[in-house]
């Protein structure tokens, strides 16, 4: 029997770990077994086996080649392109200036000046103002629009180059959001991310070939049907030539006492966060040249968070695209990995910060890929819903 078949629950027991959330049947994780190791897949819809690779041990990382066949691809595009996609945003990105007369009555300049300051000394260089542009709008700026902003808001009134406290505190924060927005929206490869995208139901009456994919899904991961079944709907993402999304979690950052839910729960201003176990990524199509999904942090030591690395530069994939593990799009191919460690219940656990990920810069043609996300939701009673949890079978066979 594979090895891959011992489903181990990678336990990580941590007492202090508060789920606030009712409890679910228990998860799994397949076994990377080591670094290469290849099994065969016998996977239902498919005529042919697919082959499931581990690219890497900590985090476990699957590549399975033909997972979908070239019409099943095709056909998603297809449906994508009939729902219509839209710009893909990040985050709160849609709700940028909501009250610019409350921005203004709120601007505390010592409190800003604090946290703009980075280096506590006595101006804001270029560095720290462009710096301080990307954490209110997520998007890299150059030296040129610093100097730009600087000089049309008339920000700096010596024309050194750099803000004093007194000049700082007399700027509109409005006027600089203004024009931050202004310059993120006329270059959009200046954004984390620059794609557009479109969602697809998998429930029982949506398309057969999605609720096919679905079954497969179901059958590679051996997760209870319940929490699939009740899982985020599919995203397909279309990424033009300079189109990325840099690093990032596919989950939210541990927040002790803050339920799970999902993003629609979280747009309507409800207070929880993102719990998404496990990420099933699938290419669709052959890339000419670009878009592959890197992993730049899956060699980081334990304990590493998400903002530290993040200043590190390698979250910036437009800029480098080769640290960690890196896999190139290949069409019905599909990448495998797991946001969330399991405690010893089988339980979600902790964010596993080695999973930070991100698309590569598109150089040529175009990516389409698509998502499935299976997400923990603390709304959900899933003791009051049966649990059709699929049998380990004899699925797999080691090569």
């Amino acid at each position: 029997m594979s090895l891959v078949l011992q489903l181990l629950l990678f336990a990580v027991v941590d007492a202090g770990y508060n789920h606030l959330q009712v409890k679910h049947p228990p998860l799994v994780r397949l076994d990377p077994v080591r670094e290469g190791h290849r099994e065969v897949l016998e996977l239902p819809g498919l005529t042919k086996p697919a082959v499931m690779t581990t690219m890497h041990v900590e985090p476990p990382i699957f590549v399975i080649d033909d997972f979908l066949t070239s019409d099943e691809c095709d056909h998603i595009i297809e449906l994508a392109k009939q729902q219509g996609l839209g710009t893909s945003l990040v985050g709160d990105e849609a709700d940028f200036l909501e009250d610019p007369e409350a921005m203004r009555e709120e601007f505390d300049a010592e409190g800003a000046w604090e946290d703009w300051n980075n280096n506590g000394d006595d101006w804001l260089d270029g560095d720290e103002l462009r710096e301080n542009m990307l954490s209110i709008s997520d998007a890299r700026f150059s030296d040129s629009d610093v100097d730009q902003m600087l000089e049309e808001l008339k920000m700096d009134g010596d024309g050194d180059g750099r803000l004093s406290f007194e000049e700082f505190a007399k700027s509109d924060p409005v006027a600089v959001t203004r024009f931050v927005e202004r310059v993120r929206n006329a270059n959009p490869w200046y954004k984390a991310r620059y794609s557009s995208q479109a969602w697809l139901s998998q429930d029982s009456e949506s398309d057969p070939v999605l609720q096919g994919l679905r079954e497969r899904l179901l059958a590679l991961t051996h997760l209870p049907r319940v929490v699939v079944e009740t899982s985020e709907q599919m995203q397909v993402v279309r990424y033009t030539v300079g189109g990325h999304y840099h690093c990032h979690l596919d989950t939210d950052p541990e927040q002790h006492n803050t339920t799970c839910c999902y993003f629609t729960d979280r747009s309507r201003n409800i207070t929880c966060r993102l719990c998404r176990y496990l990420t099933l990524l699938y290419y669709l199509n052959e890339v000419p040249e670009g878009g592959a999904t890197a992993f730049p942090g899956a060699d980081i030591e334990a304990g590493v968070q998400y903002d530290e690395f993040e200043g590190t530069g390698l979250c910036n994939l437009s800029a480098q695209c080769e640290s960690g593990v890196v896999v190139k799009p290949k069409k019905g191919s599909a990448v495998l990995w797991y946001s969330h460690f399991l405690d010893d219940e089988g339980q979600l656990g902790r964010v596993d910060n080695k999973t930070m990920h991100g698309g590569c810069d598109v150089i040529k043609g175009e990516k389409w890929i698509a998502n499935n996300w299976i997400d923990i939701d603390g709304s959900i009673d899933y003791n009051g819903v049966e649990n059709q949890q699929l049998g380990t079978g004899d699925l797999h066979s080691e090569l």
